[in-house]
């Protein structure tokens, strides 16, 4: 059973930003629960930025109900932070939280965190931190990114684990979600981003199959559904045969990602929304 809410948790981590499908089932969050650390909070920054305009804000929450064969299993948010600086310009802070429920807890308790400081461009990361407690087990994962050098410092559990190779216009897997939500899907067939962790930078590849009317939330809301590669993953889906991730994204000027579903070997597992904590009016409209 524990085997199971490793997958499940793992694979659940993988559904948002397809970017962190490069980080397979084994390489699950890790640490202690606990607020990751971030830069100082930028005051003035806390608006969307001319840059890419893009659908989301300081103040934005996503809130996702986490289902395993038809058993709710957990919780999974996804927000946007306060605006913070980094190396003197304002930068964005995406947070994300993992939590078993009750039920979940008395068999598998989890526990995840993870935070990415990101460029207001979206063209890079600047650091990405994952906490987690899955069991007993408790680990820490800290990436800083180096593009003077091309390298990304990676330290876990406290120790140093050396520099890796990057390529150019890298992001983390959690600022993925983000970046993924600034692509017009309306005429593309394919959507490439390249995303890098502490081991593998990849152009993540995901495919537009469909629209389809989703009710989410009370509501019919029109959405696209993207399908990502799954070749070449570790864990579950190299397991599984005829593995399959899809992911359902509104197809309005918020593209808020409302659903996601796989169908692997130890079973069928869903994230749905059930909350949408839009930003605050000021915060959106500001510039």
């Amino acid at each position: 059973m524990m085997n199971i809410f490793r997958t499940i948790t793992g694979a659940l981590e993988l559904c948002f930003g397809i970017g962190l499908l490069m980080l397979g089932v084994s390489h699950a969050w890790a640490q202690a629960p606990g607020e990751a650390k971030v830069p100082e909070q930028a005051p003035a920054c806390r608006g969307n930025p001319k840059v890419l305009n893009p659908p989301f804000a300081p103040g934005e929450k996503l809130t996702y109900k986490l289902v395993w064969c038809k058993i709710r299993v957990g919780y999974l948010t996804v927000e946007v932070k306060p605006m913070v600086v980094e190396n003197g310009k304002p930068a964005w802070h995406f947070s994300m939280r993992i939590k078993t429920n009750k039920f979940a807890d008395n068999i598998y308790k989890v526990r995840q965190y993870a935070d990415s400081v990101t460029a207001l461009d979206l063209s890079k990361s600047y650091r990405y931190r994952t906490q987690s407690r899955q069991g007993k087990s408790k680990r820490i994962r800290e990436l800083e990114y180096h593009w003077d050098k091309l390298k990304v410092h990676y330290v876990k559990n406290g120790k140093d684990r050396g520099m890796r190779d990057l390529k150019p216009n890298c992001v983390d897997p959690l600022a993925m979600f983000y970046v993924l939500r600034t692509k017009e899907l309306k005429d593309k067939k394919e959507i490439i981003v390249r995303v890098a962790d502490a081991k593998t930078c990849i152009d993540s590849k995901a495919r537009i199959r469909q629209r389809k009317r989703l009710k989410i939330c009370g509501k019919k809301r029109r959405t696209v559904l993207i399908e990502p590669e799954l070749k070449g993953l570790r864990g579950v889906f190299k397991r599984s045969k005829n593995a399959k991730l899809q992911l359902w994204i509104t197809e309005d000027e918020s593209r808020v990602p409302v659903k996601v579903a796989s169908k692997v070997v130890v079973g069928k597992f869903y994230a749905i929304l059930i909350k949408h904590d839009k930003p605050p009016k000021k915060a959106a409209a500001a510039e």
